[in-house]
């Protein structure tokens, strides 16, 4: 994606610098710690980790008044020999897919303002990912997502995130 695309009043563009990048992590942490509970507050109301590095960050934006409604970040992998790579090799065996002979592309950390629920938000958005899908010829997509709820259950049980979970299941 090497230029903005929008839908009705967004636009999505990859993040142009340091700035940009605080910016969608000070949004996944309002969506992620401060309103879902996931984590405990981090310093700065950053939420930051080390993949943040290796990937692109993608922002969605009113293009009237330039308000991040909406983030995501992508990693973008030649193939599956750099699986390892991934955030969410950090937790689950993603092993099998270490032999995919082709461009893999991670979406992660992806996240709404709280205050905008707009469907051209989410076209926009999806608009963003195909764009770069196409044009990196990526054949594999893949990410993990949280459930509100489903945090700090030893036991493994989903509790409130059930319900989802089992639409997985009988995929």
């Amino acid at each position: 994606m090497n230029r903005a695309v929008g839908h009705g009043r967004y636009r999505a563009r990859l993040a142009a610098c340091a700035a940009d990048v605080r910016a969608a992590q000070r949004l996944r942490h309002l969506a992620f710690v401060t309103l879902l509970g996931g984590a405990l507050p981090r310093p700065g109301g950053l939420d930051r980790d080390r993949c943040d590095a290796r990937c692109r960050h993608v922002l969605v934006e009113e293009a009237g008044t330039g308000t991040l409604v909406c983030c995501f970040r992508l990693l973008h992998l030649r193939s599956g020999g750099q699986i390892e790579r991934s955030y969410c090799a950090k937790y689950y065996d993603l092993s099998r897919l270490g032999n995919f002979p082709a461009p893999m592309l991670e979406l992660g950390r992806f996240c709404l303002h709280p205050d905008h629920h707009h469907p051209d938000i989410m076209r926009t958005a999806w608009a963003a990912i195909t764009r770069h899908v196409d044009q990196a010829k990526v054949e594999m997509l893949f990410g993990c997502s949280s459930f509100h709820g489903t945090w700090h259950r030893p036991s493994g049980d989903p509790g409130s995130g059930r319900p989802i979970l089992s639409v997985f299941r009988s995929c």
